[in-house]
């Protein structure tokens, strides 16, 4: 089986802070890594869904961490800390009509973040994006 094409942020959710945290963290992989990213708010994710994941923590810093981190390299699925992430520049590429234009980000999406896209494309994007729902700005 293939994996999607997203990946899968993990980290701490203790808190709300945390939340938000891995959230914000998301949004930077998305931008850098030009794929949706999802926000793992639990460990109830099958890890070959993901094309790699991203660590926010330390690998001993969560039990998310530990258990999707193992799962991830057992699974031969890349998977970054956040320290790696940031060695990928911000990409202003639109994932949907693929022209390079400075307006172009992840667009917020119920669990995550979809690819970048630019302010021209973003109704059509959400139109035809089946991966995750909508949700209300």
């Amino acid at each position: 089986m293939l994996a999607q094409n997203k990946i899968l942020v993990v980290g701490s959710v203790a808190t709300p802070v945390d939340v938000e945290d891995l959230t914000a963290l998301a949004f930077d992989a998305a931008d850098r890594l030009q794929l949706p990213a999802v926000v793992a708010t639990s460990m109830d994710f099958t890890i070959a869904d993901f094309a790699g994941v991203v660590l926010a923590d330390n690998w001993l810093d969560s039990t998310a961490s530990v258990v999707l981190g193992g799962e991830a390299l057992g699974a031969d699925i890349c998977c970054l800390d956040s320290a790696a992430l940031y060695a990928y520049e911000p990409d202003t590429t639109c994932g949907h009509c693929l022209t390079v234009d400075e307006t172009a980000a992840p667009r917020r999406v119920q669990g995550g973040w979809s690819t970048s896209v630019c302010d021209g494309c973003v109704e059509e994007h959400a139109r035809t994006v089946s991966l995750f729902p909508a949700v209300a700005a």
